[in-house]
């Protein structure tokens, strides 16, 4: 009898030892699918992790993708319709353990890109077509953009470098905003409930506008109240700081 309840044991604690060693190391799974027709725009869901979007091609799109997980598999599909690329990830319910799937997808300049996720953060880089992001959690990067670009985070900062667009609309409801134009912009509106903005302009007059009632604003660009070029930045609890780019 005796022998018989330290074998019981003996198995026990290698199944809970098992388990534990499952929890501990997600598995992983790769996917990756390549389309040569032309597209105008991306639209991209994921429940749970990174998306990463470069514009280096010179047609089509290709999907990278990681499914990271420990119990079951998350879902990544992917298709095409009508010029548009549609790429949903998405975890079964409920998830108690890892569950994730990173996205890198390479595309056209001028392909618009529309990205909503739940938590992970966002990259997108070298795009001349509209971009807009949303994420719940996770910070948002977006660098050498050329067209259009409307950002907005719930929880994580919002940077951006080398940019040349002509309207940007960024907001953080938790988070500081940082963004550096290569290009004088014409409309900015940038914005956090709690965090720093912190917006460098090339050499040009601004109609500048801001909100800092828990923090300074400092405006350190030439302005002018007639100018066609209009910059709007507010936080709730923070500094403002609008400074020269440095000359290219």
């Amino acid at each position: 009898m005796r022998r018989l309840l330290t074998i019981v044991l003996v198995l026990i604690a290698v199944v809970a030892g098992l388990l534990v060693a499952g929890v501990a190391l997600p598995r992983r799974t790769h996917f990756t699918r390549t389309y040569a027709t032309s597209l105008h725009r991306v639209v991209i869901r994921v429940g749970s992790g990174q998306v990463d979007v470069t514009a280096n091609r010179q047609r089509g799109a290709e999907v990278v993708g990681v499914r990271r997980y420990t119990l079951r598999e998350p879902t990544l599909t992917t298709r095409v319709r009508s010029g548009v690329l549609y790429a949903t990830a998405t975890c079964p319910k409920p998830t108690i353990v890892t569950c994730k799937v990173d996205l890198r997808i390479g595309v056209a300049p001028d392909v618009a890109v529309d990205v909503v996720t739940g938590s992970g953060d966002v990259r997108v880089e070298n795009v001349a077509a509209p971009v807009k992001v949303r994420s719940s959690a996770g910070a948002v990067d977006v660098v050498g953009l050329t067209g259009t670009g409307d950002i907005g985070t719930s929880v994580g900062p919002i940077t951006g470098r080398d940019l040349a667009v002509t309207q940007l609309r960024a907001t953080s409801a938790a988070g500081a905003v940082s963004i550096a134009f290569a290009v004088a912009p014409d409309r900015v509106a940038a914005s956090t409930g709690a965090g720093d903005v912190d917006v460098s302009l090339p050499d040009d007059s601004y109609r500048v506008t801001t909100r800092a009632p828990a923090g300074r604003a400092r405006v350190l660009v030439p302005t002018d109240a007639e100018s066609s070029r209009t910059v709007d930045l507010r936080t709730g609890a923070g500094r403002i700081t609008v400074r020269r780019a440095p000359p290219m």
